[in-house]
């Protein structure tokens, strides 16, 4: 039934395969674990829109690309406006914030309800790592935990999820995206060419690419963290080879994208700090 709903490998490996390899039915109450896969479906429809938003982006770009040139061979005075690409634009920045509101909603039933109280991204993730801040002081959870966490959300938010949420609020509460067009750019032999339309002076494709790549990352580890914090002190999460997560699953399809997993705690072993993807993102 999974791959008649969602057809991404990446994101069935990420996010459904991961967290069927962590087995955490075997942590959580019936009413819990129906919880948590009903958001996490939730959280692979927005991640599935926002990569249907940047393909369109890219197959729009292109043919308008090809319609501004004809134009620009005709007049090379002229602009053309690239509505189109607004919307989709718009709606990718929309989807990345709604499914970071899905990866807050999942923390009720993970941690327990009222630990952290916001519903939502709020405060660009202030108010996530306040609300961890206070489960700390809850007995049995363990503090180092608590901080690989909240370093998790620290690093991505001042790497891209911050600059994100800030264009998505530009776009959705002032006047939206204006003066987005493809504009004619002279070559050194003469030939007139479409530049494509730039936000801020940075190149949207690429930047939708990089956002893409860094959201994916940050909600598989984000779930994986969170869940680690309600495990036993004798059981550590840690990523495993690519290879054994293929065999994990058999190879099915994304199964190379489920790395982590539970390893035992050896004797006298310090709690380490996680090493997330923070490398590959913004």
């Amino acid at each position: 039934m999974i791959t008649r709903i969602w057809t991404d490998p990446e994101i069935i490996g990420r996010i459904y395969l991961q967290i069927c390899r962590l087995q955490f039915q075997n942590f959580t109450s019936e009413n819990e674990k129906n919880e948590i896969f009903k958001y996490l479906f939730a959280l692979m429809h927005k991640l599935h829109a926002i990569k249907y938003h940047l393909e369109n982006y890219q197959r729009i770009e292109k043919k308008e690309h090809k319609v501004a040139l004809k134009k620009f061979r005709k007049n090379p005075n002229s602009t053309v406006e690239a509505f189109d690409l607004i919307f989709e634009f718009e709606g990718f920045l929309f989807q990345v914030k709604s499914s970071l509101d899905m990866l807050v909603k999942l923390l009720d039933p993970i941690l327990g309800k009222g630990f952290v109280r916001t519903k939502t991204f709020a405060k660009k993730g202030k108010s996530i790592i306040k609300g961890l801040e206070q489960l700390k002081n809850k007995k049995q959870i363990i503090a180092e935990r608590v901080d690989n966490f909240i370093e998790l959300i620290k690093s991505d938010k001042d790497n891209w999820l911050e600059k994100v949420i800030d264009y998505r609020d530009e776009l959705n509460h002032s006047q939206g995206l204006s003066n987005f067009k493809f504009m004619p750019k002279k070559l050194k032999n003469g030939q007139i060419v479409p530049a494509e339309p730039i936000f801020k002076g940075i190149q949207v494709v690429p930047f939708l690419q990089a956002v893409y790549r860094a959201n994916i990352e940050f909600s598989q580890d984000f779930f994986c963290y969170a869940l680690f914090l309600r495990m036993p002190e004798f059981i550590l999460l840690g990523k495993d080879s690519e290879e054994n997560s293929r065999n994990y699953f058999n190879n099915s399809p994304g199964s190379q994208f489920a790395r982590y997993s539970w390893f035992p705690k050896k004797n006298n072993h310090r709690e380490d700090k996680l090493q997330h993807s923070q490398q590959g993102r913004l």
